[in-house]
């Protein structure tokens, strides 16, 4: 299973934010892989994607290091 951070762009009381997402993905061979979950953090919107992906990525770095 691989974990891959990204973000998703909302409209937040009429302005452009951001939100940390994570997508897990299961790797049954080396040219098919299937999304098993997307799980999106909806608590507080950011301001930039630069901000909301270093967010995914620390949220990506504590669910691996408590594995």
């Amino acid at each position: 299973m691989k974990i891959h951070t990204a973000t998703k762009k909302i409209t937040y009381q009429g302005l452009d934010a951001f939100l940390p997402v994570l997508i897990e993905q299961d790797t049954d061979s080396k040219t098919e892989r299937t999304i098993k979950r997307v799980h999106i953090s909806t608590e507080d919107p950011l301001a930039n994607k630069k901000t909301a992906l270093k967010y995914a990525n620390a949220w990506r770095n504590e669910l691996l290091s408590n594995q």
